[in-house]
Formats: C-alpha cells, sequence, structure tokens
C-alpha cells in the first residue's frame, strides 16, 4: 500500500512539474497594435490645453509618467527606449511587442500607415456641392403635390 501512494505521488509531482515547465518555456505572445503615442497619465484626454498633444505627452513623461498606446478607449503603456518612444509622441504608430498584463514591452515603433478604406461618393463632395441635396426645386411642375379633385 505504501509503495502505490508512493508512486501515484511521484506521478503526480512529476505531471504538475511537467505543466509548469511547459507554461513557463513558452515565450509571450507577440502583439501589434496601432493607435496615439500618448502617456499614461493623459491617455486620450490631454490635460495642458495649451500644448500640442506632443509637447503635453512629453512634459508628462519628464514628470515621471510612462509613455503609452491609446487604442480606441483603451490605454496601453509602452516599456521600451524612451528616446526612440518620444520621436512618436502625440502621432499613430504602430508598436509590435509583447503583452504583460497591460503593458506592452516593445519590440518596434514605427508610423502608422494610413488607411485603406475605399472613399465613398459623399468623401469627395465639398459643402458647396450638398446644398439643396434633398430639397425639392420650387419652379419645378414635378416636384409639385397633385392639387386633390
Amino acid at each position: 500500500m505504501k509503495k502505490l501512494l508512493s508512486i501515484t505521488i511521484i506521478a503526480v509531482a512529476l505531471t504538475v512539474a511537467s505543466a509548469f515547465a511547459q507554461t513557463y518555456a513558452t515565450p509571450p505572445a507577440g502583439k501589434t497594435l496601432t493607435g496615439v503615442v500618448s502617456d499614461s497619465m493623459c491617455g486620450a484626454k490631454h490635460m495642458a490645453k495649451d500644448k500640442s498633444a506632443a509637447d503635453c505627452t512629453r512634459e508628462c513623461v519628464k514628470s515621471g509618467s510612462d509613455y503609452a498606446l491609446v487604442v480606441g478607449g483603451k490605454v496601453y503603456p509602452l516599456k521600451g527606449d524612451k528616446a526612440e518612444l518620444d520621436k512618436y509622441a502625440g502621432q499613430r504608430a504602430t508598436v509590435k511587442g509583447t503583452l504583460e498584463g497591460n503593458n506592452v514591452n516593445v519590440q518596434s515603433i514605427t508610423a502608422a500607415k494610413k488607411s485603406a478604406a475605399p472613399a465613398s461618393k459623399m468623401d469627395h463632395l465639398k459643402m458647396d456641392d450638398m446644398k439643396g441635396m434633398g430639397q425639392m426645386d420650387q419652379g419645378s411642375k414635378t416636384d409639385k403635390k397633385p392639387e386633390p379633385k
């Protein structure tokens, strides 16, 4: 009976050790995020209204805040070369790196490519071209309602 208990304990211990070894041996998966480089204190809304987004970001970083990437409503603090991150302060950028919680360990950062979304017909119209759209021409006979009989 003692032998069976010992073998069971050893088997369980080896299984648990193997599972932990596989968990820690796998490197964190790389992630690519595109957003605006800001700071972790201001996020998407800069507090220094008299400064540009880039200047506010740099001031906050000098005061101890981390660079951060704002993607939608989420703020990801950036961990990496501050001189490289500073080049993109206040600009849209694409960051490649690994996530640790909400932090991004930056492997590379580049200027974000302009979106190649197809332009719709409305994109090409100027406001002057749109005046009167949807309104009936007062002088046209076809635009008038028929008179009741």
